[in-house]
């Protein structure tokens, strides 16, 4: 998940504890089905804090940010898309925290399945020409999958604080940028206590 060379030991043990601890207990109160973890309106935040090390992780379904989980294909899916993923890079249009926490973004990622170039296309199809009929078959395949393929956007955010003592508190505006989403479900570990918080729409507070 988290492999930037800014990211401690520390933090990578915590994201790692606090998923499998969740997916643990959704798998016992739930009977937790793998393909439950996908559902529109349900975004993920994993907040974990070490020392002066905070790091975010969110998962979204690609049509809370997007209204759509397909390649985007008309100049219109483009514009959305591209417009989307310059908002995500930008943490303090996600997140706000503290000012006396004196926190400051040291790494973003914004990743997702969504969108691929025609040129990786291009060299699959190219890599079977010698097969006309396979081919055929094949890209047909190729395209039923990806059309019904679950779209998602995970985002890393890591922050250094020089006086997280003062951290108690994030406020988010995922709702107000992306309405679609109901539910945040917050799976928070820091050095004091961890536990699940879920905010519904419009709550904007994660507070511990």
């Amino acid at each position: 998940m988290f492999t930037n060379r800014f990211y401690s030991p520390f933090l990578l043990l915590g994201l790692s504890s606090i998923c499998t601890s969740v997916f643990a207990e959704q798998a016992h109160q739930h009977e937790f089905i793998q393909h439950e973890a996908h559902v529109h309106g349900l975004v993920t935040f994993n907040i974990v804090q070490d020392g002066n090390e905070l790091l975010v992780e969110i998962n979204s379904p690609g049509n809370d940010v997007l209204g759509f989980e397909h390649q985007p294909k008309s100049d219109e899916d483009q514009k959305r898309y591209q417009q989307v993923t310059h908002l995500l890079k930008q943490p303090e249009s996600i997140l706000h925290l503290p000012e006396n926490a004196q926190c400051k973004a040291e790494y973003v990622s914004v990743k997702d399945n969504i969108a691929q170039t025609k040129e990786a296309h291009h060299d699959h199809d190219h890599d079977h020409d010698h097969d006309h009929d396979h081919d055929h078959d094949h890209d047909h395949d190729h395209d039923h999958d990806h059309d019904h393929q679950h779209g998602t956007f995970t985002l890393e955010y890591h922050f250094q604080c020089n006086n997280i003592q003062q951290l108690s508190s994030i406020s988010t505006q995922w709702f107000t940028q992306f309405p679609s989403t109901q539910t945040i479900d917050i799976n928070l570990l820091t050095d004091a206590n961890q536990q699940h918080i879920e905010l519904k729409n419009p709550s904007n507070t994660i507070q511990w």
